[in-house]
């Protein structure tokens, strides 16, 4: 990045700088819907708690009550529920016992994302 940033990152960083700020408040909305739509669905999920998040573009939700290490309930949910999470230990030792979920998809998206799991982690209780 210091050195010689390619031409991917330069064109990324020339059009968030001319992008206006009417355009940014635009996504700040869609990501605060898509935040809130992942926290009310998950909500409903059994077994899964998660501190609601304020910022950024992923939410930690605690997965340990399952007894699974991080790895292993990400590859079962991908496997039982086509569901692709990250581990915990991904960004720390401190994320063991966690999943990362994303919000740069559609709010459909994640709805249907979290009806997977919800059917996935019943077998588990």
């Amino acid at each position: 990045i210091v050195l010689c940033p390619n031409s991917i990152s330069q064109e990324a960083a020339i059009g968030a700088l001319l992008c206006s700020s009417s355009e940014i408040d635009k996504l700040k909305e869609i990501f605060k819907r898509r935040r809130e739509t992942l926290w009310e669905e998950m909500e409903k999920l059994r077994g899964i708690s998660c501190v609601k998040p304020t910022g950024g573009l992923y939410a930690f939700p605690n997965i340990s009550s399952f007894g699974l290490a991080d790895n292993d309930f990400v590859k079962y949910l991908a496997r039982e529920a086509g569901v692709l999470t990250l581990p915990g230990t991904e960004f720390g030792k401190f994320g063991e016992g966690h999943i990362r979920l994303s919000l740069c998809t559609s709010e459909e998206n994640i709805r249907e994302g979290i009806r997977r799991i919800n059917e996935a982690v019943r077998v588990l209780f």
